[in-house]
């Protein structure tokens, strides 16, 4: 059927108009102890489809603290059509709510709580709520008023793949831990959806994706603050310098990130053996010097959107040192790598300046911290140099 000019006039008339004043009354009639969503508002209000608009007026209530008639607009106690509170502001929210004496399961809120009953869910919903039927102990109220910095899990072991910022992939074993923040009200955090972040993952780790992890691990556990860390051997192919047979070094890598407030910090940890041979022991003595194995651990901050690769840095560290280490070598190798350290003598001291200065000059390095330490062989304990730079400390160069 269709309408003639006056009864399109007519039905635009009786159109309900969107008011946000008619919202915020709405808002008032949810009690201490009830919920609403959004659609549910919107409904009342004349039209469901206003219900992205009304979540907009609840953050501007909140921002503005908006009031009607004198009264304060409860903005928190209107929530998502699953139960689930607002992305701009969950902690506060949350802490709200829970004074009203409102609970959650799973990160929802119960269904006795909503005002007009909670919204029909869809399937997939559906087989959530099974689950919800069984009580929820880690998602009940703590009253101690204790909020705990890290609560996750430790020691996890997964077949991973790391990606170099070269692009180069290494297939190793990586051992994992995963935490974020416990805010005091909250009793204990879920350690089960740490294990099904990581099964959900595809394997394969890099400096570049860290942040993407630790957002959606915040997302997943309800968290303001979050952390990641991992461990695992890093394996490079490295021909002898002589021979030029091929072999397996392995380097200890640790990365770590931690988001807070939706920014995101990342750092690498790289443990590069090297030769190191004395100096003065070269002077002083008429047939040798003494050399022994150094470990030079470099901690690594990224500078914001390079691309930094490990393999560089390992190259760096090495050239920096007396000599570097092979896997396999050769009796000319050997020959090789002992004249090497021999025309090359380094103090612990002179190793840790020297990265230093390298790291000086990567742009993809923003921050670091060098140690470096000697096993002295004619010692029982070693040699210690320790240089730590933050961004700003970076633009000096290093004195000599």
């Amino acid at each position: 059927m269709f309408l003639g000019g006056f009864e399109m006039m007519a039905a635009a008339k009786n159109k309900p108009v969107y008011n946000r004043q008619d919202i915020y009354c709405l808002v008032l009639s949810v009690l201490q102890g009830e919920v609403a969503t959004y659609g549910q508002i919107a409904l009342k209000a004349g039209n469901p489809k206003w219900a992205q608009a009304v979540g907009n007026d609840m953050n501007k209530a909140r921002l503005e603290e908006a009031e009607v008639k004198g009264e304060k607009v409860r903005w928190w106690r209107i929530v998502k059509k699953d139960g689930r509170i607002s992305d701009r502001a969950p902690k506060q929210q949350r802490k709200l709510l829970v004074n009203d004496g409102v609970r959650f399961i799973s990160g929802r809120v119960e269904e006795g709580f909503f005002k007009w009953g909670k919204p029909k869910c869809t399937t997939a919903a559906k087989t959530k709520l099974i689950h919800s039927a069984i009580p929820d102990v880690q998602g009940r109220a703590d009253h101690r008023d204790i909020a705990l910095d890290w609560a996750g899990v430790k020691g996890l072991r997964r077949p991973v793949r790391f990606v170099d910022g070269d692009g180069e992939v290494c297939s190793t074993v990586a051992e994992l831990s995963l935490f974020v923040n416990l805010e005091a009200e909250r009793k204990a955090t879920h350690m089960s959806r740490f294990v099904e972040l990581l099964e959900e993952h595809d394997g394969a780790f890099s400096l570049a994706g860290f942040g993407e992890l630790l957002a959606r691990m915040t997302a997943r556990l309800d968290a303001g603050r979050g952390r990641v860390e991992l461990q695992f051997p890093l394996f490079l192919a490295k021909r002898a310098p002589v021979s030029g047979i091929a072999g397996l070094m392995d380097y200890r890598v640790a990365l770590s990130g931690e988001i807070r407030g939706g920014e995101c910090r990342v750092q690498v940890t790289v443990v590069v053996p090297v030769t190191s041979l004395c100096p003065c022991s070269r002077e002083v003595s008429k047939y040798g010097a003494h050399n022994q194995r150094t470990h030079i651990t470099m901690r690594i901050t990224p500078a914001f959107g390079a691309t930094l690769t490990l393999a560089e840095l390992i190259r760096s560290a090495e050239q920096q040192a007396s000599c570097e280490l092979f896997s396999v070598l050769k009796r000319t190798d050997e020959k090789f790598v002992t004249e090497r350290a021999y025309e090359n003598p380094k103090f612990v001291e002179d190793i840790a300046r020297d990265v230093a200065l390298a790291l000086d000059q990567n742009p993809a390095v923003a921050g670091y911290c060098v140690e470096a330490e000697n096993f002295e062989s004619i010692h029982n304990h070693s040699a210690y140099a320790k240089i730590e730079r933050d961004a700003q400390a970076k633009e000096q160069p290093v004195r000599r």
